[in-house]
Parts: C-alpha cells; sequence; structure tokens
C-alpha cells in the first residue's frame, strides 16, 4: 500500500501540487522512521528474551549428549529432565495422555497425580503446543 502514497507524491510533484505532494512525503519519512524503532525495539527485546530463555542445564545420561561447543551447561539427571518437560508441555497445554505417552506411562494417572498444577483446562493438541511455546522462544529443532 506504501508505493500507492509514492505514487500519489509523484503524481502530486507532476501536477504542480508541491504542497501536497510534500506532506504525503514527510508523513511517508515519519512513518518509516517510526517503523525502524519499533523494529529495533523489537529485536532488543527478543535478543533479551533469547538471553534469559538460553538452556541452562544438560541431561545426564548413560550416552553422550551433543551441546553446543564452549557451553557451561549445569549437569541434570535424566529424572529432572523428564520432569522439566512434563512441566513445560502441561504449562504450554499440551493433553495429559499425549505427555504420558512420551514419557512412556501405561496410563495418565501417574502425569495427573505429579503434575497436576500444571495442567490447562483447555482444548489440546497433540504436541503443537509445545512446538509453538519452543517456536515461539526460538528454541524449535
Amino acid at each position: 500500500m506504501a508505493w500507492m502514497l509514492e505514487f500519489t507524491v509523484v503524481l502530486e510533484l507532476l501536477l504542480g501540487r508541491y504542497r501536497e505532494a510534500g506532506i504525503i512525503a514527510t508523513l511517508l519519512v515519519f512513518n518509516a522512521a517510526v517503523g525502524l524503532i519499533q523494529e529495533t525495539r523489537t529485536q532488543s527485546a527478543l535478543s533479551l528474551l533469547r538471553q534469559q530463555l538460553e538452556i541452562q542445564t544438560r541431561c545426564v545420561t548413560r550416552r553422550p549428549m551433543a551441546t553446543r561447543a564452549g557451553e557451561g551447561l549445569r549437569e541434570r539427571s535424566l529424572y529432572q529432565c523428564r520432569h522439566t518437560f512434563a512441566t513445560i508441555a502441561l504449562s504450554a497445554g499440551e493433553e495429559i495422555g499425549w505427555v504420558a505417552r512420551q514419557m512412556r506411562h501405561e496410563s495418565t494417572e501417574m502425569v495427573v497425580r505429579h503434575y497436576y498444577r500444571w495442567i490447562r483446562n483447555s482444548t489440546r493438541q497433540d504436541g503443537a503446543a509445545l512446538d509453538r511455546l519452543l517456536q515461539k522462544h526460538g528454541l524449535d529443532r
């Protein structure tokens, strides 16, 4: 739509309406400056959020795990990582049965008993809510 305003500026200049062309051009420049300021602030906020959400732990298993070079990650047990996964997935609104299956539980009873406070009462989708949460914070696969 901005091209229409730019075209209008050119048309106004061709018609000799310099004042109108100047007003429209000034508004275009002002709008571009405001957009640049907002984009800069948004990028700063996202950068700060990514720093706060950086992975600070690494699950310790019998098999070596691939990690980013030079990471000073705290090591956590596999149990703690499973607990973190369940908490985040349920907080994101994942379906209880899906979380139970991912954790290889035979039923949802264990998930409900241990993670009840993080279970939301809303419409859920299998895996999609967690994927959206991770993508939102730049942590998707």
